[in-house]
């Protein structure tokens, strides 16, 4: 890592060098060009002027001394366009050169110039002509050429010296880039070193840097703050090792984790779970440690609120299952970052004798179901025989009640083991609110007749439309609306529909009643528990009728909530899901 950060910072600053080499090369060739262009044509115009002041006898006597050594060609051309000379052709093959570019222009503005590919010589020429004067006309034209060639290879000379230049810049800027990263790198080497130390828990040393710089000014500043950093660290682990050997003693598991749930710590049997090492766990996050998304769920939704949550989560341990009771709740800061503290605990075995009490309930119950019908068709008969005396006639009435109690008891513990195994039958659908209510109200109404109740039930207009199984909703109304009929005297009930946002809708049911003590209300929906044992019984009650109540809507996905005051009577609120949510 270190050598790939030498390594770009290096090759950035040397690539700035050769950037400026390409850019300078860039520059210089056509500049050059030009220039050197624009050289020849000067130097050939000032020898056309030259040979200009000379009389065409005289340049004709010259011409092959003119032309030694100098790679140009020399033509004298007659006013008329006839070739008088020329140093390389034979003037009488030649064609007439009046109408050329380079005569008209000469003609025209006393100088030509033009590049034409010579048909005598088979290549590209620069062609500087000048005109002849004698008393002021024009008698002629002296011509210089030079092939294109020459400029060619000036200009590879010139690129040549002008890459060489840069290539020869090219190895200072090397090592002045090398030296410079060594420079600049050399003191955030230590501070990386430093920041390592402070990582792996050791005692970071003191990086000394002496450049004068403002480089020296922040490095120094980091030397006290990683101090501080690394006493915090330490502090911060010391607390956890207090707070781990402090846990170590607890049954359950127990592990620290932060807002990215990250282990932080954890005792003897939270790593007993995965069958790891306190230090193998140490460090990750909960689905690297359990691979298990319900557990790391459960944390993201404690960070959300930062309340405590609770829930059942299964983890498979050698190839079986292991149901854990896990909670979540906050565990303060320190180091500037919050802390949870998840709890482990087991309820494997728990889960297990609660499922094997409700299969010998379920087995018992129906083991039950055959004598008790029986016993009550038995008595019944008995009783329409009218040929027992007085006596033996209470006493069958007796038998007949309580077997048909019994039954009843029966009936509602055989029907809450299959909301408890899932193996009711339900057939969810869509609901207007108000015709589970319309019918409960037809099945009390003579009831509410008998003790002069009122009855009021509002529901909003179109009347919502909730998800579930028509007949369970039925069956948990009429029991909540049984229990405010036999609890209340005077007064009477009223049903409200609330909806709740898009998602629910609340049935509230609420009685003028004897209502319940505070003590009272945390355990309702328990199997079997009454709140006036002697009453409860004395009614025809089973004890069951709330612990269905509960079943059913956690079968539909809400819930119930009971809110009492003694005296002034009890409100129970069921929570149903809409179709859309139930769809979602």
């Amino acid at each position: 890592m270190k050598s790939r950060w030498f390594i770009k910072i290096f090759a950035s600053y040397f690539f700035l060098a050769v950037l400026m080499g390409g850019a300078l090369d860039l520059f210089l060739t056509p500049l050059a060009r030009e220039h050197i262009s624009r050289a020849i044509e000067e130097s050939m115009l000032e020898k056309a002027k030259a040979l200009s002041l000379m009389s065409p006898a005289e340049i004709k006597e010259r011409l092959k001394e003119l032309v030694r050594n100098s790679h140009q060609r020399i033509t004298l051309v007659a006013a008329d366009g006839t070739v008088m000379a020329d140093s390389e052709a034979n003037p009488k093959e030649m064609d007439n050169h009046f109408y050329r570019s380079e005569i008209q222009e000469a003609r025209l503005k006393g100088k030509g110039k033009a590049i034409r590919y010579s048909a005598t010589l088979k290549e590209n020429f620069l062609y500087i002509a000048v005109p002849l004067r004698h008393e002021g006309k024009i008698t002629g034209y002296v011509r210089i050429a030079r092939s294109m060639g020459d400029l060619r290879e000036a200009m590879e000379k010139i690129n040549r010296q002008i890459h060489f230049s840069i290539l020869a810049a090219l190895a200072p800027a090397f090592l002045i880039s090398l030296l410079f990263t060594f420079y600049i790198v050399s003191p955030w080497r230590k501070v990386v070193s430093l920041t390592n130390q402070l990582q792996e828990g050791e005692e970071p040393s003191t990086v000394a840097l002496e450049t004068g710089s403002d480089l020296e000014k922040i490095i120094g500043t980091l030397n006290e703050k990683v101090k501080e950093v690394y006493e915090k660290l330490r502090e911060e682990r010391n607390r956890i090792a207090l707070l781990t050997a402090s846990l170590s003693a607890v049954e359950e598991g127990v592990i620290i984790i932060d807002e990215e749930n990250r282990i932080l710590s954890a005792n003897t049997p939270s790593v007993d779970i995965v069958n790891k090492k306190p230090q193998e766990i140490e460090g990750k996050t909960l689905l690297e440690v359990f691979h298990n998304a319900p557990i790391n769920n459960l944390a993201e939704t404690f960070w959300k609120t930062e309340k405590e949550v609770k829930g059942e989560i299964s983890l498979k341990e050698n190839w079986d299952a292991k149901i854990f009771h896990i909670s979540v709740s906050p565990a303060g800061k320190t180091g500037g970052r919050k802390l949870a503290t998840m709890v482990m605990r087991d309820i494997s075995a728990l889960k297990k004798l609660e499922s094997m009490r409700r299969d010998f309930l379920a087995s018992v119950t129906h083991e039950l179901k055959t004598p008790l019908t029986a016993i009550m068709g038995y008595a019944e008969t008995l009783l329409d025989l009218k040929k027992e005396s007085a006596e033996e006639k209470k006493f069958l009435e007796i038998i007949y009640r309580q077997a048909n109690r019994l039954n009843r008891l029966v009936d509602d513990l055989i029907f809450l083991s299959d909301l408890e195994q899932g193996t009711l039958q339900m057939e969810f659908r869509e609901i207007p609110v108000n015709a589970p209510l319309e019918e409960v109200f037809s099945l009390i109404s003579r009831r509410l007749l008998e003790k002069n109740l009122y009855f009021q039930m509002h529901i909003p207009s179109p009347a919502p439309v909730i998800w579930g199984d028509h007949d369970r909703i039925v069956q948990a109304l009429l029991n909540i609306m049984d229990n405010a009929v036999k609890y209340t005297e005077k007064g009477g009930i009223a049903v409200e529909v609330i909806p709740e946002g898009d998602d629910n809708v609340i049935i509230s049911v609420k009685d003028t009643g004897i209502g319940i003590p505070p003590i009272h209300l945390s355990r309702l929906g328990e199997r079997f528990y009454r709140v006036d044992k002697a009453r409860s019984r004395e009614m025809g009650g089973t004890g069951l009728g709330l612990s269905i109540v509960r079943h059913i809507m956690r079968n539909h996905g809400g819930n119930m909530e009971i809110s009492s005051t003694p005296g002034e009577g009890t409100t129970v609120k069921l929570k149903f899901k809409i179709r859309e949510k139930n769809r979602g």
